[in-house]
């Protein structure tokens, strides 16, 4: 058994394999299945099935607070899926050209029918090739028609999809934004990620950049809450790595941060660390006192230079 308190932050750390992240994601699911299980059984059992099945390793775990699982999940296929439509902001800013040209803001979106390229039916591909009658801007030629003034230059709404989130943000004002989703947009400019586009897909994100996004719009909203991140360290850089820390830390101020992560430099910022082992695999699976990680063998540095080795002609 362990009792793991909530005032400070966790490193979760061990050989791969030997359990650290179907331990998380167990308390993940747990979490998600008693939270489900305040509504209504007819309604628990129709909506969510799959969430409800018992697991019987975490059916003793007590005081058990929401806990957000954010790990190498599979990411959604769907090419209507967009960060814009994700994150709300692409609805506002339907409903600012909706205001202007005095429409529907349905019109204004590519998942209906009221706006969307025929050819497509706004998904601005056909069959993974771009659309030959809207050329992947997704909506019809009417409705290409109504234009802003942007950047000293006419936008379309399909022109405005285009726009990354550092360009939305410093439109906001003239765009109606919400200071709510101007929220969501600078932490995302912090995460290192401001270069996406609102009409990028869901779908075509890295594991990083979509942690980095869920992180972001956690930022904004969530308090009180366990919130626990899958080997942020993958694929950035010592110095971006660091800016990412520094936010996370924001983010633990209202919340519990639990890192799981072969990064020394991740497990470093950490109050305490839990350690898995001893082994991988069937010898994993417990939860150990010391980090069962191989000590660094240090050897003396070679300082032979390569011509005593080799003969460059």
């Amino acid at each position: 058994d362990a009792t793991i308190p909530f005032n400070k932050s966790f490193g979760i750390a061990g050989l791969s394999g030997s359990g650290k992240t179907t331990f998380c994601q167990t308390i993940g699911e747990e979490s998600k299945k008693r939270l489900v299980s305040l509504l209504p059984k007819a309604e628990y059992q129709y909506l969510f099935p799959n969430i409800m099945e018992t697991n019987f390793s975490a059916i003793k775990m007590e005081e058990m607070p929401l806990v957000l699982f954010l790990g190498k999940s599979s990411i959604s296929s769907n090419p209507r899926s967009t960060i814009g439509t994700h994150t709300g902001v692409f609805t506002e800013v339907r409903e600012k050209l909706a205001e202007v040209f005095n429409l529907s803001p349905e019109v204004f979106s590519f998942n209906n029918q009221l706006g969307w390229c025929t050819g497509c039916k706004g998904r601005g591909t056909t069959k993974n090739v771009e659309c030959k009658k809207c050329k992947g801007k997704r909506y019809s030629e009417e409705i290409e028609q109504y234009e802003i003034d942007l950047l000293e230059k006419p936008h379309s709404i399909s022109n405005i999809n285009d726009l990354s989130v550092e360009s939305i943000l410093s439109l906001a004002k003239q765009l109606n934004i919400s200071e709510e989703k101007q929220h969501i947009l600078q932490n995302i400019i912090n995460m290192n990620i401001g270069y996406l586009t609102l009409n990028r897909i869901m779908g075509t994100l890295s594991g990083g950049e979509l942690t980095r996004l869920y992180l972001a719009e956690f930022m904004a909203v969530s308090e009180n809450a366990v919130i626990i991140i899958d080997e942020i360290s993958v694929g950035l850089d010592h110095e971006t790595l660091l800016q990412i820390l520094e936010e996370i830390k924001r983010l633990g101020c209202k919340n519990q941060i639990w890192l799981i992560d072969h990064s020394d430099t991740v497990l470093d910022t950490t109050d305490e660390q839990l350690f898995f082992g001893p082994g991988s695999g069937k010898y994993g699976g417990k939860i150990v006192k010391e980090s069962p990680r191989p000590k660094s063998i240090l050897w003396e540095r070679n300082k032979e230079i390569p011509t005593e080795y080799y003969t460059f002609y």
